[in-house]
């Protein structure tokens, strides 16, 4: 039954992310078409501050709070669901402060204030979803329908109500009202099971240190894939963050199909490195090159059809936007190693601080080739900085892997991966149940 449950979530997590990807498809063209790339820009702007809001109030809470309440008994869970939201309520003073100052520095935000506001706004909101304590309590099917629920009222008013270039700042406000929607019924079915308080000054600074490191991570992260948007809003024009933002977040959404997986195969991993090795070694060769191989394809046609692809689904006016896209593809192979060797090798092996140190480079990276080439070539010069970003990380991850020892280890596996274990073998288990299982969304473009 635990299996069971294991494999259907994991369905469930692939699901939302397809649909998550399909919601930009959906979405992008129709606000670059109608707002213009210079109004678009300043949306993406925008949302770019709301992230990294969110990524403050949250700070880590979302991984360390739900691995936390999944090793809690019922007795303890009041104070573990206290102690957070309570550092979460202490987080959103430096997490306005920030917000403040980037309005005030930005020269987009500058002149659209309101954007700024609502953008905060929005990324407190994100930050202090409650969708984490459902997670840990393995309630995804409710996960599933909050999440379909504020997405399709999100596509809907923005379909609705956004129509010409004056119309930009609604596309936020919307989000905040599908932000409110969830937090407003995750939080009323949150007090019906758990006793809310005002929990100590030292229960929250324990729940502090414990998402620390993952803050850290997420941060690092952040620094050279939500953070572009806003430093390129910083070093260069609205407009010119219209035509990298429409192509970043096609490439990120591919990226991100990645997540479910290590959601999926890291526990089996963890435990597979201590009592069979070898196993998890050829799982390990066989996962990373096969999503290797889709990747590069998906480069390759990306690389010489970007601008044909985007003057489709843009319209003529974003044919910037297609010399972008076949850049930024570069990433996906690069992203797709590197990620597989850290969630599915590196992590499992305790070798966490590694995979911080490396993250943390190449974030330092991406802003410091940012700062050199985005002033002269815009976007383009934002793209070339994350692909010289993402060759460091790759480089830095497979070197970390080779020091190790782990690389040799995995280069001499050699047998067969069990079909209770092969990811194919599980997702056809899944398939005859296809019709049964819901499908989710995550608010964001």
């Amino acid at each position: 039954m635990h299996k069971h449950k294991l494999f259907t979530d994991g369905a469930l997590l692939y699901f939302a992310h397809i649909f998550r990807y399909v919601f930009p498809i959906v979405i992008i063209p129709l606000l670059a078409r109608k707002l213009g790339a210079e109004h678009y820009g300043i949306v993406l702007v925008g949302l770019s501050l709301a992230t990294l809001v969110s990524l403050i109030v949250e700070f880590g809470f979302n991984v360390s709070g739900t691995r936390d309440l999944a090793t809690r008994d019922a007795s303890q869970l009041d104070g573990v669901v206290s102690a957070i939201l309570t550092a979460k309520l202490i987080l959103m003073v430096p997490a306005i402060t920030f917000g403040i100052f980037v309005i005030s520095s930005s020269s987009v935000l500058r002149d659209a204030p309101g954007v700024g506001v609502l953008s905060i706004i929005y990324g407190i909101l994100q930050g202090t979803n409650l969708l984490w304590y459902f997670r840990a309590r393995g309630r995804m099917a409710l996960v599933v329908k909050i999440e379909l629920a504020a997405q399709l009222l999100n596509m809907l008013l923005i379909v609705t109500f956004v129509g010409g270039e004056s119309s930009y700042a609604y596309v936020i406000l919307f989000y905040i009202l599908a932000s409110s929607l969830t937090l407003l019924v995750t939080g009323v079915i949150l007090v019906k099971e758990v006793t809310v308080r005002l929990a100590s000054w030292t229960a929250a600074r324990d729940a502090l240190r414990g998402g620390g490191a993952i803050f850290v991570l997420t941060g690092a992260v952040a620094a050279y894939t939500a953070a572009s948007g806003l430093v390129l809003g910083w070093l260069s024009t609205p407009d010119q963050v219209g035509f990298f933002g429409p192509a970043d977040k096609l490439i990120n959404a591919g990226l991100q199909l990645l997540n479910p997986l290590s959601t999926l195969l890291l526990p089996h991993m963890t435990r597979e490195l201590r009592s069979n090795p070898v196993e998890a070694y050829v799982l390990l060769k066989r996962t990373t090159f096969v999503l290797t191989l889709c990747s590069t394809l998906a480069s390759i046609v990306i690389l010489f059809l970007g601008p044909f692809i985007m003057k489709i689904f843009l319209g003529h006016a974003y044919a910037e936007a297609g010399n972008i896209f076949s850049v930024l593809s570069l990433t996906l192979p690069l992203g797709t190693i590197s990620y597989c060797l850290s969630m599915l090798l590196l992590l499992p092996a305790r070798k966490d601080k590694a995979v911080t140190v490396i993250a943390i480079v190449g974030g330092a990276l991406n802003l410091l080739c940012a700062i050199v080439l985005t002033p002269q070539s815009g976007a383009m010069g934002m793209a070339i900085s994350r692909v010289i970003a993402e060759v460091a990380i790759t480089i830095l991850t497979f070197y970390v892997t080779i020091r190790s020892g782990l690389w040799r280890d995995v280069w001499r596996a050699s047998g067969s991966v069990p079909a209770s274990v092969n990811l194919s073998g599980r997702f056809q288990s899944l398939r005859k149940r296809f019709p049964r299982i819901p499908m989710t969304f995550r608010s964001g473009l």
